[in-house]
């Protein structure tokens, strides 16, 4: 009974949903167009500190410094 009176519920609130959407259509699209943004300036952020986190990365893994060999070896390296 009660999964009868969920799926009943839905369908009329999807066709309310509908009517709306044609009688609001300009409204609807501007909030489709206001998601669509927001998502993509979430990915584009998202996108961008992914980047970020890999520069940091690379920039801690090029301070290293290997150490300068003694004299006496030094010697037998070829520049």
């Amino acid at each position: 009974m009660f999964n009868f009176a969920l799926v009943t519920t839905l369908e009329i609130a999807a066709v309310l949903l509908i009517i709306l959407g044609f009688i609001y259509e300009e409204k609807v699209i501007d909030f489709e167009d206001r998601v669509l943004r927001i998502f993509l300036r979430r990915l584009n952020l998202s996108k961008r500190h992914k980047a970020e986190l890999k520069r940091a990365e690379f920039i801690e893994r090029s301070r290293y410094v290997p150490e300068i060999p003694d004299d006496d070896v030094i010697g037998r390296y070829v520049a």
